[in-house]
């Protein structure tokens, strides 16, 4: 997988405005998943979530199977969005 996305990135099939949106997306699908984790857990879990930002990792510590299938869903969404702004720097 990570062998055709860069060869998809090097041809240009994906610009700036594409990889953000997929970014965007798959960041909001992360999120939400681990929110609905979280209050699956306990409500007070998703309610601590979304008051305190770092405590999703806390929670994905704490709880693998529910946590880190959103969390990998973000990360790929960060790639994402790294790709794009990466592509708006000058060549040195």
């Amino acid at each position: 997988m990570d062998i055709f996305l860069h060869f998809v990135f090097q041809l240009g099939y994906l610009n700036f405005s594409s990889r953000l949106l997929v970014g965007v997306i798959f960041l909001a699908i992360g999120g939400s998943w681990l929110l609905f984790a979280a209050y699956d857990e306990d409500v007070s879990w998703g309610r601590w979530i979304m008051l305190v930002p770092g405590l999703a990792l806390f929670f994905c510590a704490q709880h693998p199977r529910k946590g880190i299938p959103p969390l990998l869903i973000q990360l790929i969404g960060l790639g994402f969005l790294l790709s794009a702004f990466s592509s708006l720097w000058p060549r040195a």
